[in-house]
């Protein structure tokens, strides 16, 4: 057995061993864009700051920058584009009643839109406020990888009953220079970049297991990090949330 997998194994025998954690407050920054958008840049530097200053200070909040693929259309095709996190981007649409969907948009914990995304006091103080409230669900989260996966174990409690989950891998340090588009001739950084996308369905009140992730073969572990969200599977909003660096 390699150093990795009984590293794993360890991972996994702690949480069997400790249980869920209380549930902790949290905030999940989701930042919808794409680098055909020339408003997108200004909004994705606000999300590296929040997310260097969250790291730095030890704060329960995990930045997620989905790269929508509307935009791709337009003269220039997102390298970081997936049309699953359109379709998400889109759900919120239809839970918030509204018509159409942009960038940038901010949303925190599945029911606040930070408007304009690219205001940085803005989305700071929307953070400062989800951080005040209490979560509705406990999540406990530990991720290692092995042979090219992340293998990511998981634990619920206490989750309201339409409780759903998923797990995103996202990577920081990545940029590109952008040669046609709106953004032409820009070289772009990123970070907290969405890279893999789980969808474990409901969940129920309380769950627990394990889930392999594929990740692309040009993502870093080394610069990537996982994150469990719990929501309500109709109104998408975040109940309850936990990230890590795998080990």
């Amino acid at each position: 057995m390699t150093s990795v997998r009984a590293r794993l194994l360890a991972l996994i025998a702690g949480v069997a061993a400790g249980g869920v954690a209380a549930a902790e407050p949290f905030a999940v920054v989701e930042l919808f864009t794409s680098q055909g958008c020339s408003s997108c840049p200004g909004a994705e530097a606000v999300l590296r700051d929040l997310s260097a200053y969250a790291r730095e200070s030890g704060l329960r909040v995990f930045p997620i920058e989905w790269h929508v693929d509307y935009w791709d259309r337009l003269g220039w095709p997102d390298p970081f584009g997936d049309p699953d996190y359109t379709r998400r981007q889109r759900r919120y649409a239809r839970a918030f009643g509204e018509r159409t969907v942009y960038t940038p948009q901010i949303i925190v914990n599945g029911a606040t839109v930070v408007r304009p995304a690219q205001r940085r006091q803005l989305v700071f103080d929307a953070v400062e406020s989800a951080l005040a409230a209490q979560a509705q669900a406990a999540v406990s989260l530990t991720a290692g990888l092995v042979d090219g996966s992340l293998h990511v174990t998981y634990a619920v409690r206490d989750a309201p009953r339409r409780a759903a989950m998923m797990l995103v891998v996202v990577e920081r340090g990545l940029g590109n220079h952008v040669p046609s588009g709106e953004n032409a001739g820009r070289t772009l950084r990123h970070d907290e970049v969405a890279r893999a996308l789980h969808d474990l369905g409901r969940i129920g009140r309380q769950a627990s297991g394990t889930a392999e992730l594929a990740l692309p073969d040009e993502v870093d572990a080394a610069k990537a990090s996982v994150i469990a969200i719990v929501h309500d599977a109709v109104t998408l909003e975040i109940l309850g949330a936990a990230g890590v660096d795998p080990a």
